[in-house]
C-alpha cells in the first residue's frame, strides 16, 4: 500500500498516541477517502488527459534507501511523470 503501515499497525501506533480506533474504522475511511476525494480526481484527470492528441508517460524505478519503519530497504519504488501535449 505504497508505504504505508498494514491498518492493525496504524491502529497500534495510533493507540500510543492516546487515539483509540480499530481497523475496520481505518478500512471505511479509506475506502471513504477513495470514493469521495481520489475518485473525482482520478476522473478529472482522465477526462483532461483523454482529450489530448500525445501524451508522454514516464516511469522510473529507483531504490528505496529510507524505510520509515527503520528496517533495511530491499525493494523498488516507482515514481510517474505524465506530460501533456
Amino acid at each position: 500500500m505504497f508505504g504505508f503501515p498494514n491498518l492493525y499497525r496504524q491502529v497500534k501506533e495510533w493507540a500510543r498516541t492516546g487515539l483509540i480506533t480499530n481497523d475496520k474504522n481505518l478500512s471505511n475511511w479509506v475506502i471513504r477517502i477513495a470514493e469521495e476525494w481520489l475518485l473525482p480526481i482520478y476522473e478529472e484527470m482522465k477526462n483532461v488527459l483523454s482529450v489530448k492528441t500525445l501524451l508522454h508517460i514516464d516511469e522510473t524505478v529507483a531504490q528505496v534507501l529510507n524505510r520509515s519503519d527503520g528496517k533495511r530497504a530491499k525493494s523498488n519504488g516507482v515514481g510517474g511523470i505524465f506530460g501533456q501535449f
